[in-house]
């Protein structure tokens, strides 16, 4: 039976020419495709938020597309805790790690985020510059992104408290894919 659970799946990609994930805007967090009777019709409730691959007689097929990519970030890279104090006046930094399977450079700097906080900038005020530079952070052989966000400006919006235990990065990448990465904190008084 599993045998030809694969085979048919397999052959739905083939046959159509779509992988089983493949990233599409319009499609994002929505079901792609599905099937409950003999000839694959069924309604699928709204607000689904599930990956879902069956096929063989009276079984569903349903493919959604996940609403964003998830990376790897390191709050204060070389840190452990990550420790964070609310008084301080200086800038926080935060590594979004890169991998054989992500290449740091295709995110777009602009869109760079924790909690409705943008990158911080640098820079004469006649020619202010987003703060981030690319480099090997963890010494992994792949470039990673160093960003850096004002830590004043994280606790004045709310998005840094002293019961913050987590921070949540989201960005877009050049062609809009969404990311997200989160790391722990340890606020300190």
């Amino acid at each position: 039976m599993k045998k030809r659970f694969i085979f048919f799946v397999m052959a739905i990609v083939v046959l159509f020419g779509v992988p089983p994930c493949a990233y599409d805007a319009a499609l994002e967090g929505k079901v792609a495709a599905w099937g409950w009777n003999f000839f694959g019709q069924c309604n699928v409730p709204g607000g689904n938020d599930f990956v879902a691959i069956a096929g063989s007689w009276y079984n569903s097929l349903a493919l959604v597309c996940p609403p964003y990519i998830t990376v790897t970030i390191d709050i204060k890279p070389g840190g452990d805790p990550n420790s964070i104090n609310l008084g301080d006046h200086g800038l926080l930094p935060v590594a979004i790690l890169g991998t054989p399977e992500f290449d740091v450079t295709t995110i777009n700097p602009e869109t760079i985020d924790i909690g409705g906080v943008f990158l911080a900038e640098r820079g004469s005020q006649k020619a202010p510059k987003i703060a981030y530079s690319l480099e090997d952070v963890d010494g992994d052989g792949y470039i990673d992104m160093m960003t850096f966000f004002d830590v004043q400006e994280l606790v004045s919006i709310g998005t840094l408290t002293g019961g913050t235990t987590e921070l949540l990065l989201s960005a877009a990448l050049d062609d809009d894919t969404q990311i997200e990465g989160s790391d722990s904190v340890n606020i300190v008084h």
